[in-house]
């Protein structure tokens, strides 16, 4: 028996049978996850994948909420398709300062805004006149969303403020020398690039923290109670792709997909018969329609007859029945 308290492999459990069909058909699938952080009820929205790697011998209390059907898969196989541990944090935890929390915000709004407004505001100046305000006591409370929630015209007032300000600098360097006054806003431009740059690398790290504990819904029964998340030993995959300005379209698709709680099949995560290390169901029958419908689908997964396990005879230990 091994004395290691993780799992050497990632279990993805669902509550249907047909699940896993289409699982070993399509691929796992990114479902829309909107959980709170510790940080005054802010809700984060996100499209994910969940995994766990509690020992499958300590798994009851968690397939008894998220359904006892599972597939196992390498953590090889996870780390190459960035699949990573969760950090779990709570009120007190480094990153979730009162002043970080209103950067990563104001970030957000200001995306928003360029892209609702983009005659108007441009990233790049808009990122650096709410800088400016910020810096200089001119951002209520330091937060962009109660600034407009107060004032959109007094927002719009103090950027035009600000952009005058800009643009006459502009003017006057511009008249000592044009080469000069393209060298500042090349200058800006570069540094509002970076920055930008480290916000999403922020974000990334953010989406893979959850809370430490708190309310819980049980998927099966419904029912609410207080839960410590920390003994779930989650690791995810997020879905991060960018979408620009310009990409109505893509946009307009995206709004769907958040109305269908899910990804469509495109951008499913796929695996191979090697990535699997086990198939679990509950019924002899179940096994034996897994191995009727991998014969007959076009997927060619070898030798995945051996790896496939009724649930209370699956042993991780011995790597087969007992």
């Amino acid at each position: 028996m091994k004395s290691r308290l993780s799992s050497d492999y990632l279990y993805h459990f669902t509550r249907e049978f047909d699940t896993v069909l289409k699982i070993l058909d399509k691929g796992l699938r990114f479902g829309f996850c909107d959980e709170s952080i510790p940080y005054k009820n802010i809700n984060r929205k996100v499209f994910s994948i969940s995994f766990c790697d509690i020992r499958y011998d300590q798994s009851k209390a968690h397939t008894q909420c998220y359904g006892s059907y599972g597939i196992a898969l390498t953590k090889d196989w996870a780390i190459r398709n960035s699949v990573t541990p969760v950090r779990y944090i709570h009120e007190n935890s480094i990153g979730l300062s009162k002043t970080y929390i209103n950067h990563r915000q104001n970030y957000h709004i200001i995306r928003e805004l360029c892209r609702k407004y983009p005659d108007k505001f441009q990233f790049e100046t808009l990122y650096l006149f709410v800088a400016v305000l910020y810096v200089n006591g001119k951002l209520k409370n330091n937060n962009l969303y109660e600034e407009l929630n107060s004032s959109f015209d007094g927002f719009n007032a103090k950027f035009e403020e600000i952009n005058s300000e800009f643009f006459d600098l502009y003017e006057e360097v511009a008249k000592m020398s044009k080469e000069q006054a393209l060298l500042i806003n090349k200058y800006i431009s570069s540094l509002t690039y970076k920055i930008t740059e480290l916000h999403n690398e922020f974000l990334d790290r953010d989406y893979i923290t959850r809370r430490y504990s708190g309310n819980f819904k049980c998927p099966l029964d419904q029912k609410s109670t207080e839960r410590i998340f920390y003994d779930e030993k989650e690791w995810r995959v997020i879905f991060n792709q960018e979408f620009t300005d310009s990409d109505n379209d893509l946009r307009k698709k995206f709004d769907t997909y958040l109305t269908n709680g899910f990804l469509p099949e495109e951008y499913n995560l796929t695996f191979e018969s090697d990535d699997i290390v086990a198939i679990i169901v509950k019924e002899e029958e179940e096994k034996k329609s897994i191995i009727e419908f991998i014969n007959d689908n076009s997927r060619s997964f070898n030798d995945i007859h051996e790896k496939i396990y009724i649930d209370k005879e699956f042993n991780e230990d011995l790597g087969k029945n007992t």
